[in-house]
């Protein structure tokens, strides 16, 4: 019975990806086009193959079962609950939000006739699942995520737009309960010709400050990065109402849903809820629901926590994240006696050794192989493996 197989990931370009991070990890050469994420999954968008036999790793773990657990099977079936990636991120991404279980229930019965009468691409709720999701940082990242206090957001614009804070904002502060959801709401449905006053008066005041401290972005430095693609797009005001968050190399930061957020820079390993749900907050020339992202996001202050880490008993590093669908794990370079649980995918950031039913395999860097449950192997790893299951 077959316990592992050698997967071909699908290698995504889109527009804010870098040229030559994703090409020189798994030995492809560089073009002039941007490799930003690279999927390893059954996601059907860009579906991972069996190396082997080109079928998709889908139809593959529908007729070989025996890779999930008896305890998986019995929550998800023979479904891979969890997308792998790789993602290499030159400029910013849309600002998001997605849903949790019962916002993506609700929306996906809400919007049932909707999705009869219109593209995809309209479409607020794909699925009904919720969207998690935890990026691992194998550089440094800037991202954006969760709002600030509402003194921070006060004092953001008082320093940014000091006037137009003073003119159209302030007055609507008086009586509000929740000031940073009245800033919000105000600035991203405010008509258009107000909107113009407000990004002149912020764009040139952000103009002469710090992009950079370090290898990290600053708030001023998101702003000046994105103008020029987005001069109009409310999102730019994102970087004074959202943390900016700085992850250094081996540090992940766990995203839960209905959180606004964005990655602006950096590369990293992500590993999500097979969902395709996204509401969308800026920086995006795609369909934004305002009215839909008011319901779903939280709007409150949140403290920015990364997340712990811990050696299991097999002696991987496995990060922590409140998630039964995936979990996020690597070995570190050195020697390892393993016995899996469930399904593992392991993707080599070196080259490698793993011997698996007798067979020992020289593994290439960058390549991807999927893993039985109930299976022995040992890994001689020359760098770090990780190791997507749930």
């Amino acid at each position: 019975m077959k316990k592992f197989v050698k997967i071909t990931p699908e290698v995504v370009e889109y527009a804010w990806g870098n040229n030559d991070f994703i090409p020189n990890l798994i030995g492809k050469p560089v073009d002039d086009k941007p490799k930003a994420e690279m999927w390893m999954g059954t996601h059907p968008g860009a579906p991972s193959l069996v190396s082997e036999t080109n079928q998709t790793l889908e139809k593959f773990l529908e007729e070989n079962s025996h890779f999930f657990s008896l305890d998986h099977l019995k929550l998800y079936n023979d479904k891979l609950p969890f997308l792998f990636k790789v993602l290499a991120i030159e400029k910013p991404l849309s600002i998001q939000c997605h849903p949790d279980y019962r916002e993506a229930k609700l929306g996906y019965d809400n919007e049932r006739e909707f999705r009869e009468n219109n593209p995809r691409s309209l479409w607020n709720y794909k699925d009904d699942n919720r969207k998690a999701e935890v990026i691992y940082a194998l550089t440094p990242i800037t991202a954006m995520c969760g709002f600030l206090s509402d003194e921070e957001i006060i004092e953001n614009l008082k320093t940014y737009i000091p006037f137009g804070f003073e003119k159209y904002i302030n007055q609507l502060l008086i009586s509000s309960t929740n000031k940073a959801k009245t800033i919000f709401e105000y600035i991203y449905t405010v008509d258009i010709d107000v909107l113009k006053h407000l990004i002149s008066e912020l764009l040139k005041n952000v103009k002469s400050k710090e992009n950079k401290i370090g290898e990290f972005f600053t708030k001023e430095g998101i702003i000046n990065r994105v103008s020029k693609e987005f001069p109009l797009d409310r999102g730019l005001f994102a970087p004074l109402m959202l943390n900016v968050v700085h992850l250094n190399k081996g540090e992940s930061l766990y995203l839960e849903p209905r959180l606004l957020h964005a990655y602006v820079y950096g590369n990293g390993i992500e590993l999500m809820s097979a969902s395709d749900n996204v509401l969308r907050g800026g920086l995006t020339n795609k369909k934004m629901d305002v009215e839909e992202l008011l319901k779903v996001m939280i709007i409150k202050p949140l403290k920015i926590k990364l997340c712990k880490q811990y050696r299991d008993l097999n002696e991987k590093v496995v990060v922590e994240t409140p998630t039964d669908e995936f979990t996020l794990a690597l070995y570190k370079k050195g020697s390892y006696d393993v016995k899996t649980d469930n399904l593992e995918m392991l993707l080599f950031l070196e080259d490698s050794k793993l011997e698996i039913q007798k067979q020992v395999l020289d593994i290439k860097k960058g390549s991807v192989y999927v893993i039985a449950a109930n299976t022995h192997y040992t890994l001689e790893a020359n760098g770090d493996v990780f190791v997507a299951t749930c």
